[in-house]
């Protein structure tokens, strides 16, 4: 009898690797995860303080710590910013920022000459929370969407992971096209995943496409109940 047991906590252990080592799947989407609420799907939506981004040119960290999110979801137009004056003149009140976050599109606050828009530098962040551990694969488009005459000076393009660079992108002032990413990183259950895009000097029609997909690894639907099986046997063989 022990040696049946033994054979089939062996077998069972196999069973147990090729079942929970499952493809890697959706895990979240940038676009079909967007919400009017922080926080739905580990999802926030906010900006850090210029003065507090200590990232240039693709190098350097962000403290996490100095997230805020933003206070006001315009249902109308369906975008995250600072409150009901920002992001447009039309409420009178100045000055205003130009930090928006919709399901697709970035734009970050800079100043803007001659302007009511404020000066102070604003990126805009959207941040996950991861629900997995182990690699993840984060695949996504930035481009330029801006177009005319009135042309900006492009912005910087950032994915961070627990505060560390994973990618960035300098987005030209006229750089349409833009780029496609894939990275692999390694996370754990609560890692901060954020998709940053700050300005350059000019605040001036500077928005940008920034969408991403994250896939992970989750246990195969019988990998609990395996588990479950194979405390029973233990607890069998120990009786």
């Amino acid at each position: 009898m022990d040696r049946l047991l033994q054979m089939s906590v062996v077998a069972l252990g196999a069973t147990l690797a090729s079942t929970a080592s499952a493809d890697m799947v959706k895990v979240a989407d940038t676009i079909d995860d967007f919400a009017s609420v922080q926080g739905q799907d580990n999802w926030s939506y906010g900006w850090y303080a210029g003065s507090d981004v200590g990232l240039t040119g693709g190098a350097g960290s962000l403290d996490t710590n100095n997230f805020q999110e933003f206070g006001h979801y315009d249902s109308g137009i369906g975008w995250w910013t600072h409150d009901d004056a920002s992001a447009s003149s039309g409420s009178g009140a100045t000055p205003f920022f130009l930090t928006v976050i919709t399901s697709q599109f970035m734009h970050a606050n800079a100043p803007i000459a001659g302007s009511d828009v404020d000066g102070q530098s604003r990126w805009a962040s959207r941040r996950w929370s991861s629900e997995v551990a182990g690699d993840i694969q984060i695949t996504g488009q930035i481009a330029k969407v801006d177009q005319g005459p009135l042309l900006g000076d492009g912005a910087e393009a950032y994915v961070i992971v627990d505060g560390a660079v994973a990618y960035h992108y300098a987005l030209g002032a006229d750089d349409y096209a833009g780029t496609s990413f894939d990275l692999t990183v390694n996370v754990g259950e609560g890692s901060l995943i954020e998709f940053v895009l700050g300005g350059n000097a000019s605040g001036l029609n500077d928005a940008a496409l920034f969408t991403a997909k994250i896939d992970g690894t989750v246990p195969a639907p019988g990998a609990v109940a395996l588990l479950g099986m194979g405390g029973l046997l233990v607890g069998r063989r120990r009786r």
